[in-house]
Formats: structure tokens, sequence, C-alpha cells
């Protein structure tokens, strides 16, 4: 073992053949290469090197020494026996001489590394003052050096292992952090970075306002735009929502330092720029952050004279679009997209490359006419999907490689899918064989995916053409034979099987019970193979198979969905899988099969009741909500049960206790829960005037908790009124208080703006020809005994500004020519079939 202190060369004389890669102050070492095979030969070479260096106190000659000694060792294991015997202790050493804190990093790995490979049991500071006895101290009891170090040390260490908690815990504990310069606060803001949740972005303000504390103490300089982008990366990836005006206000910051100082180290980076914009784009402030983000572009646009760093470039062009992509704005923002993107354009086209647009740039303005409800976006889609076929030809005279891919594609499917016209299932199915046929003629380098044929599958099951369901299936079978082709990506998954089911449950095919149920089998086939786990039933395909048992209304399909419920169950508890695990949602639909076979509707309340016991007891999982409410409400209203109005005024006195004790706020009633038990008492059979009078007395309690209410649980709209006047019609008896009662409601139906030929009828029911022909006034048209005629746009157009259409909606909007069981409406006529008082059929709430 060779003597650190006194090395083994005072002076050394090498047969030179080839040149050392060296050069060290000017002084030229060659060394024979037939010498240098030893590790130990190299190391004593080395240690001649180093004393060198020693005397001149640089570090970093010391630092490449040790680097390029390191890669001149061929074996691991010699790498690391020379760097533990010789190496290590020499570079320690020459640090201690120049840089403590780099000096203690060093020191503290080579300890790390020795204890793995042989554990001395020594403390660290005894190992640290036997590997540095030139130094004249002893670092065991030396309580500043070791103090320091060890700070600096586990600052750094934590922060590289993301645990910026404890680093600032320890930083805070420190009696004095003179020794910290700003590159250790960069570390912590990188580590922060790492981290990305709420409370990291605090912190790196925290340790932001503690740098610049110890500039204004005369400890550092002020903190430069290295500090300050580092900490706006931080708070880019937070997703606060005060993250983007915390990082305007950084690089205000920054410019203020900039123009008292003249110094360019303030100057903000264009990557500060950038994670701004992001910062807005995650914060989603809607229409402010977007156009924030968009006045940021036009500054950095403005500033790229005097500082060309600061141009802005595709980059920043994209995070912008994708600010509005996120802004939540569903009218606007793709048309908003669209200008920044013909401005990126024309940008290229006059000459600024760096702007040019990318495949990126218009996926994203594409996405966003996707996720939004303007007006002709499907086309518009579509037009910019064949911008990016001409700008990427090679006859394109701007240049601009923006080539659509499989994103671009299957967004633009998207796009139709989405849509309500006419005919789209049928378009976005043409561009899917369209994109089949350019890969087959070798003219694009990728086939439709899963999402594709899962996207068009969507599409038919919104459509609401007759042979929807034939056409889905037709679409999977594609998908099918694409992969028994090898093609890869393509093989049909969850997602499409459950497009499929979705189809069924929406179609009014008579089939399309026995389809999806037959589809639910299929998938639980395919899974029991290994290579088709990808197709395993979730939560999602048993619910939309009930949903398309529960509109077969009879009791067999309700039996059915009570049979899938408990399979699903069973299932969960067997395999513990989160994606088979009941919802809400599942259970609802149960409740509304139940409620369409109109039988027993005890099994959808002991289903309710169920959950309602096992949410009380966990205070967690599954939440009965409205809707479960509304559907256990409609089980008992549309059953042939004796006293269903009297269960249903139950069911809703038992939500409004719910919501009042604050034990479930998810039960707070809405207007379908006030018509629903209207509903129940407008067909419930009353046998004697007792009973007639207690539907009465439910109907008035109903009626007066929603108005009392309102807002809170909605506002009573033509449907409420249509049913009360039809309760009073059958449950009481004809007389001045039956006219009294009806003409007030009528009255305040008009109020409310939201007459409507369903109240008209009902409020014939209600009254007595000459009461009727009063309050119609001139807008009647028929005379007793005749077809009931009447024009209701000879009435106050504000008595139906809140109704349905035709008659009700925006102010001279053309009314349309429908047709329904009871009437026939046209421009201005409604006639009823017979002029016989006939009780309206029943409504399904």
């Amino acid at each position: 073992m060779f003597d650190l202190r006194k090395p083994a060369y005072s002076k050394a004389t090498f047969r030179s053949s080839s040149e050392h890669p060296l050069l060290f102050a000017g002084e030229r070492h060659t060394i024979d290469e037939r010498v240098c095979r030893e590790p130990c030969v190299r190391a004593m070479l080395l240690v001649e090197i180093l004393n060198f260096w020693e005397k001149t106190e640089t570090a970093k000659g010391a630092k490449l020494a040790r680097r390029s000694s390191l890669a001149s060792c061929r074996s691991e294991e010699k790498k690391q026996s020379f760097e533990m015997r010789f190496l290590n202790p020499i570079v320690v050493t020459l640090l201690f001489t120049t840089s403590p804190s780099a000096a203690f990093s060093e020191t503290r790995s080579l300890f790390d590394a020795r204890e793995r490979c042989a554990p001395a049991g020594c403390s660290f500071p005894s190992f640290l003052s036997a590997l540095v006895p030139t130094t004249g101290k002893d670092l065991s009891t030396d309580s500043d050096l070791s103090s320091d170090t060890d700070v600096i040390g586990d600052i750094i260490h934590l922060c590289e292992e993301g645990n910026v908690y404890d680093a600032t815990k320890v930083l805070n504990e420190a009696e004095d952090a003179d020794f910290l310069d700003e590159s250790h606060y960069v570390e912590m803001f990188k580590a922060l970075f790492r981290v990305s949740n709420s409370r990291s972005a605090q912190l790196a303000d925290d340790l932001l306002a503690q740098l610049c504390e110890m500039s204004e103490n005369g400890v550092c300089c002020r903190p430069t735009a290295e500090s300050y982008n580092a900490a706006i990366s931080v708070w880019a990836s937070s997703n606060r929502r005060d993250a983007g005006n915390r990082c305007w206000t950084h690089l205000s910051t920054l410019w203020s330092q900039y123009n008292a100082t003249g110094d360019a180290k303030y100057i903000p980076l264009r990557s500060s720029y950038i994670h701004s914009i992001n910062a807005l784009a995650r914060s989603r402030q809607g229409n402010r952050g977007a156009r924030q983000a968009e006045s940021m572009l036009n500054e950095m646009e403005n500033l790229r004279l005097d500082y060309p760093n600061l141009a802005p470039n595709t980059i920043c062009f994209n995070a912008v679009l994708k600010v509005w992509s996120k802004s939540g704005i569903v009218r606007g923002a793709a048309e908003r997209s669209e200008e920044l993107l013909n401005r990126m354009i024309s940008l290229c086209e006059s000459g600024r490359s760096e702007v040019m647009p990318d495949t990126t740039s218009f996926n994203t303005v594409i996405h966003t006419l996707a996720k939004g409800k303007e007006r002709n976006r499907e086309n518009r889609a579509e037009a910019l999907l064949e911008l990016m076929n001409e700008l990427s030809s090679d006859g394109s005279p701007c240049g601009i490689r923006c080539r659509p891919d499989q994103v671009s594609f299957n967004t633009v499917l998207d796009c139709w899918a989405c849509s309500q016209s006419r005919g789209s299932a049928r378009r976005a199915t043409a561009i899917l064989q369209h994109m089949e046929q350019r890969y087959s003629a070798n003219k694009s380098d990728f086939h439709p995916d899963v999402t594709s044929y899962s996207t068009v599958i969507n599409a038919w099951s919104r459509s609401k053409e007759k042979d929807s369901i034939l056409r889905a299936e037709e679409v999977l079978r594609w998908c099918e034979e694409a992969h028994s082709k090898g093609i890869p990506g393509v093989k049909p998954n969850t997602l499409t099987f459950n497009s499929l089911i979705n189809c069924y449950s929406k179609s009014k095919d008579p089939t399309a019970a026995s389809r999806a149920e037959s589809r639910l089998e299929e998938m639980k086939n395919l899974s029991k193979e290994i290579v088709n786990q990808d197709c395993q039933p979730d939560v999602v395909t048993y619910t939309s198979v009930i949903d398309t048992l529960a509109k077969q209304s009879f009791l067999e399909a309700s039996e059915k969905a009570e049979i899938l419920l408990q399979d699903l169950e069973s299932a969960y508890m067997d395999s513990s899988d989160p994606r088979l695990k009941p919802n809400i949602r599942t259970y609802t639909s149960v409740i509304n099969a139940i409620a369409r076979s109109r039988t027993k509707p005890q099994r959808a309340e002991a289903l309710l009741s169920k959950v309602q016991e096992t949410f009380e007891i966990e205070k967690k999982g599954l939440k009965p909500d409205v809707v479960s409410f509304n559907a256990l409400i409609n089980a008992y209203g549309w059953s042939d049960e004796k006293d269903k109005a009297k269960k249903c005024f139950q069911i809703l006195n038992n939500m409004l206790d719910l919501v009042q004790s604050r034990k479930n706020a998810a039960a707070k009633p809405d207007i379908i829960t006030c018509n629903s038990v209207l509903n129940a008492c407008a067909y419930s059979e009353a046998s004697s005037e007792c009973d007639r009078a207690e539907l009465m007395k439910i109907v008035v309690q109903t009626y007066e908790i929603f108005q009392a209410a309102a807002p809170s649980y909605g506002y009573p709209d033509h449907n409420t009124y249509g049913l009360v006047l039809l309760a009073i019609y059958k449950n009481m008896e004809q007389g001045e208080s039956r006219y009294s009662m009806a003409k007030t409601t009528f009255w305040q139906c008009c109020e409310s703006g939201h007459l409507n030929p369903l109240v008209v009828s009902n409020l014939h029911l209600a009254l007595s020809w000459s009461h009727f022909a009063e309050v119609m006034g001139p807008s009647l048209k028929s005379k007793e005994g005749e077809k009931l005629r009447y024009d209701l746009y000879r009435l106050p157009q504000k008595w139906s500004r809140n109704a349905p259409p035709p008659f009700g909606g925006k102010p001279g909007s053309r009314p349309s020519r429908r047709r329904d069981g009871r009437f026939q409406v046209t421009e201005s006529v409604l006639s009823k079939p017979t002029t016989k008082k006939k009780v309206p059929e029943q409504l399904e709430q």
C-alpha cells in the first residue's frame, strides 16, 4: 500500500511509445503500453500525475484524471479494485484542499461503497479522517465541517430520491445555511418536479423565497433565470388552478430584475414560457386561461427581434393549442384553434420554419373539434385531415411535413361518431374503409387499429337507422378478419364488444336482448384462454346487457337482469378484480328492469335497501343517488300495487330525510322525482272517496314541496302541470272546487311558460266546456261536441317560452309537423281523434 503523503515517484521518466490522452499544464506525459498492463503500475503512474495537481490545488484536474483512468480499466473487477485502493483516496485528498462541499459528496460515495463491499464497522467521521491526513484536522471532532457536509449530502441525497419534504426539513433545521448556493436549490427544484403534486409547488415557492432572502443578506447572488425556470416547471406539473398565475408572476419578477440590473442572466428562458403555458393547460381555467396563454405567445412574438432566444417555435404554438383543447369551451375553442393553426401555416410559408406545424398541431385542433359542439365540426375535422395530406405531399411548396397518423384518423372518426347529423355513421364507416384501402395499397404504414373499429361501432350505436345492429356487427367482423390475417393492433377487446352491446341496448330491435346475452357468453368463453384475457367482460359489459334486458318490459327479462347482477357480484368476490365491481349504475339498471316489468316492485326496494345499508355501515363505496331512487319510485308507480302512491311519497320523504340529515347528499330529489310521484297518484285506482281524498292530499303536498323549494329541487315543467291536472280530473268530483283548482294550476303553468298540448288536453278533461272555453278564449276553434281544435299561437308567446317544441323553445322557431297517439299537430291546429274525453296513456318518467 502506497503512502499517499509520500508518493512512490518524486520524478518519473517514461519510455514513450504512445501518447497519454491527458495533458497537464503544458507537460506531456507518455506511457509505454507494456508498462501499463498491471493495475498497480497504472496506479503508481496516476499517483505521480495527481501529485502534480495536488501541488496546484486544482480539483477539476483530479476529477478529469479519475474519469480517464477509470475509462481505461477493462474489467469491472479491476475498475472497482483500482478505484477503492488508490484513486478515490487521492481524489478526496485533492478535493479537500479545494472544495470541502464537493469532497464530502465524493467521500460519502466512497464510504457507502466500501461498507457494501466489506463493512469495517467504523464511523463515517473516522473514515473521513483516515482518508485525509494531509488536512491537518481531526474530522471526527471538527463539527463545523462535518455539520456542513452532512447537511449538503443529506439534502442532495434526499432530493435525488425525490423525498423533498425531508430535504426541506433538514434545510430548515440547519443552524446556518450559508454554505448552500443556487445549485443546491436547483437540485431541490428538480426533485420537486419529479414529485409533481399540489404541495410541491408551494414548497418550490418557499425555497425560492429563502434563496431571495439569502441574497438580500449578502450570502449569495439573487436567483437567476435557471432557478426561476426550475420553480416554474414545478408549478406547471402541479395541476393547481393557480399554477398559471404563479408562473406568470415569476416571469414578471425576472423581467423586473433584468430591467433593474441589465444582467442577461435574468432574461427568462423560452422553456419558462412553455412551462407557463402548459400550467394553464393543466389548470383548466376555461376561456380566461386560454386567452392568457395566447397573450404569452404574442408577448414572445413581440420580443422575438430583441431577444432571438425567446422567439416562439412549434412547441410554443402547440402548447397554446393544447390550452384551447383543454379549456372545456364547447363553442369557440375549435374556431380559435383553427385560426392559430392557419397562423402557423402562414408564418411557415413566409420563411419562419421554426413555427412549422407538425402532426401534433393538426391532431390537437382535430381533438378540440371532437370535444366541442360547434356547427359542422365533423366536416371541418375531415377537411383538416385532407389538408394534412395535401401539405405533406411531395409537391407541396411550403415543405411542411405533417403526414396524418393513426391518431389523426381515429380522432376524425370520433368526430363523426359523436355527430348527430344524418348519415354520420355511414361516413365514419367510409373513412374506416378508406384507411384499409390505403394500407392495402401501401400508401400508408398503419392499418386501422382496434380503437378505429370500436369508434365506428360506437357511431352505429348512436345512429337511429334500422339496420344499425347489422352494420355494427359487420364492422366487428372486419376487425376479426384483420386480426386473423396477422395485422397487429386489431384484436377485438373488451371495449370493442362493449361498444357493440351498447348498440344493442339502444336499439329497438326485438332480438337485441338475445344478441347481447350471446355476446356476453362469447366474451366469457374467449377470456378463458390466456391469449384472450383482453376480452374479459367487465362491469360496463354487464350493465349494458342489463340495460338491453330492461327494454324488454316483461318479468322474465327482469329476472335475467337479477341473475346477471348476482353473477357479477360473485365474479368480483372470487377475483377481487376492480373491473368487475358493480357500481350504482349497475344496480340502477336492474331496478329499471324490475320497474319496466311492472311486477313485484319489492325486489327493487330490497336491492336498493341493500346498497343503502352497506353505505351507512362502511361510509364508503356505493352510494344510492337520485337516479336510483327515481327508478325505485317508478318501480312502484308503474306497478299495479294498491297503495303505490303512498309508497312513492314515502320514498320521497326518505330522500328528503337523507339530504336534510346530510347522510347522503346524492339523494337530493329533482323534478323527475316530483313527476314520478305525481304520475303514481294520477294512475292510482281509488275505490272510495276517502282514497281519492288521500291521493289528492299527496298530489298537493308533493307539488308544494317542489314549488316551495325551487330552484333547489328544480322547477315544475309541463309534465308536472299536466299530471296535476290529470290527478284533479280522476280524483275530484265535478264542481267549483275542482274547476278552481284546475284553473289555478293552469295559470301557474302559463306564468312559468310551460303551456303545451299536454297541459291543454288535461285541462280539457278537468274543466267543463263552459269553463274551458272561458280559459282558452279566442284560441279555441271548435264547439262543444265537435273535435277539439285550438290555435296555441293565438295565445301569448310567453306562456310557452319554456315548453318543448313545436310550441315552445326559441321565439320565431318554425313549428314542426308531428304525430303521436292522441293528437295531430299541424302549423296552427291541434286535433284530437275523438271527442270523447279519454285519459291519456300513462307517462313513464
